[in-house]
């Protein structure tokens, strides 16, 4: 570490507690060589308040920790050869190492930024929000993700009054005591939110720390523009039919998010999908909008999905949705009561998003495309993909435990055996790899080092099984997560295959 850096801090730790007033912090790491040169420099203002100069001296211990940290994690990345290469191989590492910087750069920093709003008014913790967001443009140019997109500056604390209109996204992560399978879902959710969006995402859940047991959950889903609140039980009537999909019990608790009144509007999505592209757009509208519930892919089909919905939150919608759920049976779930409570009792029907902007994942292809030639005619190929496409599909084309496959990082799912041959399905599906490097950026930005998480993201284990040394295994199987793979189809493409694993065949993980 800088010596300057040391003494300013730890002559701030020898004051008075009381009498601390700014302090300019300047840290200055990783010089020469041609990629060391963007470096990580740049200045925190800390303004402490009177009364919290104990917190203050907490809070900057652990920033001293957290650069120390970051600077290994650099050391780590960025010591490579920079001459011109016309290996493949050597440019392809070059490229990964960069991105490792990046997103070390960009994880270090959100770290900084915590510690220090808890010692900051709220407009301090504005303008540092501001300034962050110039210091990542300024470090970060060499990584199209976050270039293309740059971190959006965090929002207030929820506890405090937001300027101006309140938006943000909604999902949902409900897990049994000890399993983390719909938290998992929320980080690359939250990921392409953070990419594509202006607005931070909600996160109700009764998870209260991070899958590796390593972290508060709340703290670091932060680094992700994620908001952790609390997710309530509701009393599900039995006039919700849960007999063919037992889910619809807890998707009944989506409700609660019509009592969130602190926001104008919200998007509820749901975590078993991929955003491909920005939906900001939504927020312009002026009532609601939900996706169609498309199943079979027939197009235009007027039926309410509640995958994805514009909200408006109310208290009195909120106890009318409860009311005139139990007034009949719903053979559809919580999607088939709230279509009919706004076209019943509000008179006033959800309208329908296009297919071409949200549609499931097995119907990927069968919108209408808006790039058309001279003539007027479909461009060939596939150019019609969804913003937000809600499940990937999968071998039975039916909603089970293969229709979201590739949605997902549980790897066992996605092998398959046609003949002699093992493959990766979801190396072929065309979201496939895209969602992966949402979730692997995620993992990456929070730090988790789970067995699960490390195998879905090492390359050798995903594309041909095999796995690097560093994965610590535990009490993970490895032959249901990480088996070669063939790159090539079977000879006879038509030849008929079937799963590799079935979760009832195996017990998970």
């Amino acid at each position: 570490m800088d010596p300057s850096f040391q003494l300013d801090v730890q002559a701030l730790l020898q004051q008075d507690p009381r009498k601390a007033g700014r302090l300019t912090l300047s840290y200055g790491m990783l010089s020469g060589g041609a990629l060391l040169a963007l470096g990580l420099g740049f200045v925190l203002g800390f303004s402490v308040r009177a009364g919290q100069g104990l917190s203050c001296v907490r809070e900057l211990r652990g920033c001293t920790e957290t650069l120390d940290t970051c600077k290994e994690s650099l050391d780590a990345v960025a010591v490579f050869d920079t001459s011109r290469t016309s290996s493949r191989q050597a440019d392809a590492q070059t490229r990964r190492q960069q991105t490792d910087l990046c997103l070390n750069l960009s994880s270090c920093n959100a770290s900084l930024h915590e510690s220090a709003s808890n010692a900051t008014s709220a407009l301090e913790r504005a303008r540092a929000a501001e300034a962050r967001q110039a210091w990542l443009q300024g470090h970060c140019s060499m990584c199209p993700a976050e270039a293309e997109g740059a971190e959006p500056a965090e929002p207030a604390e929820l506890g405090e009054p937001l300027a101006g209109p309140k938006f943000a996204f909604v999902t949902m992560a409900k897990d049994a005591l000890g399993s983390f399978e719909h938290l998992w879902a929320v980080f690359p959710l939250a990921r392409a939110l953070q990419r594509l969006s202006a607005y931070p995402l909600l996160v109700l859940t009764n998870q209260t720390t991070m899958p590796d047991g390593r972290g508060n959950l709340t703290q670091h889903l932060r680094r992700l523009n994620a908001h952790v609140m609390p997710l309530h039980k509701l009393d599900v009537p039995d006039t919700i039919k849960r007999s063919e999909n037992p889910s619809w019990g807890v998707a009944y608790w989506k409700l609660q998010v019509w009592n969130l009144t602190r926001f104008d509007k919200l998007v509820w999505l749901d975590t078993d999908a991929v955003l491909v592209r920005g939906i900001d757009w939504l927020f312009g509208r002026d009532w609601m909008w939900a996706q169609r519930d498309d199943w079979f892919c027939k197009l235009n089909v007027p039926l309410v999905c509640s995958g994805l919905m514009l909200i408006f939150p109310s208290e009195k919608d909120f106890a009318g949705l409860q009311l005139h759920a139990r007034s009949k049976l719903w053979e559809h779930g919580d999607q088939e009561a709230i279509a009919d409570y706004f076209i019943e009792v509000r008179k006033r029907p959800i309208g329908f998003l296009a297919d071409g902007e949200v549609a499931f994942g097995q119907c990927l292809g069968t919108a209408a495309t808006p790039y058309l030639d001279g003539q007027e005619r479909p461009v060939p190929g596939q150019w019609s993909t969804p913003a937000f496409v809600h499940k990937s599909g999968g071998y039975t084309g039916q909603h089970d435990e293969f229709s979201n496959l590739c949605f997902s990082h549980q790897v066992w799912r996605q092998y398959y055996q046609q003949g002699q041959q093992i493959i990766n399905v979801c190396q072929r599906h065309p979201l496939g790899p895209y969602y992966r490097e949402l979730f692997c950026e995620s993992v990456r930005f929070l730090g988790i080092r789970a067995a699960e998480s490390d195998a879905y993201c090492d390359d050798g284990c995903w594309y041909s099984g095999s796995g690097s040394a560093h994965i610590t295994w535990g009490s993970l199987n490895r032959s249901h997560w990480c088996i070669p793979v063939q790159a090539s189809a079977s000879e006879h493409p038509t030849e008929l295959g079937w799963p590799l694993y079935r979760s009832a065949d195996l017990n998970v993980p």
